[in-house]
């Protein structure tokens, strides 16, 4: 494509897929940052990859092919926070473990009488220190986990029926967008 929308930290993969071509960063050649960010010969059959690190838009285009109109636009966004649901019922979270990303936000919705306690059960020492709510039928508990690791918790009411769940926090993977330079 000529316009892709991609994260922070994503990485574009350049291919010229025919004809030999350039991959410059900048709007064209009168452009006074041309070439700053990136600029690399693009033989047919040939690759570049550039991973984009900061947030915002960036042009680039083909040298030998700027009269053509040979331009393309990278528009880099942060990453967006999303929301993951458990459900809270009976003497069992669900799903019992998850996986998030940091500042990823986590919302148990409680059916019954329950708590979500932080920690691994009533004789951890810690039980309660990262969070601790006490809710029933109806109510929601949210929590934003910014930390990588593994986060262990409980019902304090159903942990002795084995009530209990982990929140994996883990780095984004980052992906590789293609975009192809065709003659």
């Amino acid at each position: 494509p000529d316009e892709i929308t991609i994260v922070v930290g994503d990485t574009i993969r350049f291919v010229a897929t025919s004809g030999d071509h350039t991959v410059t960063s900048g709007t064209g050649s009168d452009d006074p940052a041309t070439g700053q960010l990136f600029d690399a010969d693009l033989p047919e059959g040939d690759e570049f990859l550039h991973v984009f690190n900061d947030a915002g838009t960036f042009d680039y285009y083909c040298i030998p092919h700027e009269d053509d109109g040979m331009t393309g636009r990278v528009t880099v966004t942060a990453a967006t926070s999303r929301t993951v649901d458990v459900f809270v019922s009976g003497t069992a979270f669900n799903p019992t473990s998850i996986e998030v990303n940091p500042g990823d936000v986590v919302r148990w919705t409680v059916n019954g009488s329950h708590t979500i306690t932080s920690g691994t059960g009533l004789a951890d020492p810690l039980a309660g220190d990262i969070f601790d709510a006490q809710r029933s039928t109806g109510q929601t508990f949210t929590f934003t986990f910014n930390d990588l690791g593994s986060f262990p918790y409980f019902c304090r009411f159903h942990v002795g029926m084995g009530m209990t769940g982990t929140v994996n926090v883990v780095e984004r993977e980052n992906e590789t967008h293609v975009v192809e330079a065709l003659e």
